[in-house]
């Protein structure tokens, strides 16, 4: 049984993640390259919740609950302080609440459009009657035995992204952002914030050479 719903992760065609069905069972995150990242489960809201709205559009610093928002907090993206709504500026970067907002917005759209999912639906045994219940139950029997198996780079990780921003993602960006009919002064905007994440970058492997962007 856990062979055959690991090699349907692993082989289906991957959805794109609005085309995500609301059920029940075990979802794969997978990168804009198109590596898988991070195995969950979901007892109570559908695939499509959970990954489009969730992990996608999450402001807080939740690593996990919204794992694609923080993991491309990178580049042009890249807010210093991931959460909240007030002001403030990040290495001499002033950054309104305005500005906030429409960084959120493009990093949730690009993901949308370059990140994918697979899934394996999975019904509630007749047995088992709450939600918290039905989350133990995928838990005990398909997450933790799958997730030890896979050794996918973002399980159980609420510190580090994985997502590098190499020449291959700065480019996708800056491709992505050339098609957003975006003022020049919005641009300079998304420049500023470039640079603010390469200083903070170089500072934290200054601090932590081991540690991951």
């Amino acid at each position: 049984m856990l062979e055959r719903i690991k090699n349907e992760l692993m082989g289906q065609k991957l959805s794109r993640l609005e085309e995500l069905p609301e059920k029940q069972g075990l979802y794969l995150l997978f990168s804009h390259k198109k590596d898988p990242l991070y195995l969950r489960i979901t007892a109570e809201s559908g695939f499509r919740n959970r990954i489009y709205n969730r992990h996608v559009t999450g402001t807080g610093i939740d690593g996990n609950s919204h794992k694609l928002g923080w993991g491309y907090n990178v580049g042009p993206f890249y807010l210093a302080e991931f959460g909240g709504n007030a002001p403030f500026t990040a290495r001499g970067v002033s950054v309104s609440t305005k500005d906030k907002k429409l960084i959120r917005k493009l990093r949730a759209r690009f993901v949308r459009e370059h990140c994918r999912a697979s899934y394996v639906a999975i019904s509630k045994p007749a047995e088992i009657s709450t939600a918290a219940e039905f989350t133990s139950h995928l838990e005990r029997f398909y997450e933790t035995p799958l997730k030890h198996q896979l050794s996918l780079p973002w399980q159980d990780n609420k510190i580090s992204s994985v997502i590098s921003f190499d020449p291959e993602l700065k480019e996708l960006i800056w491709n992505f952002l050339g098609q957003q009919n975006l003022t020049d002064e919005e641009l300079k905007l998304f420049s500023s914030m470039e640079n603010s994440s390469i200083r903070r970058h170089i500072c934290n492997s200054r601090q932590a050479p081991n540690k991951l962007l």
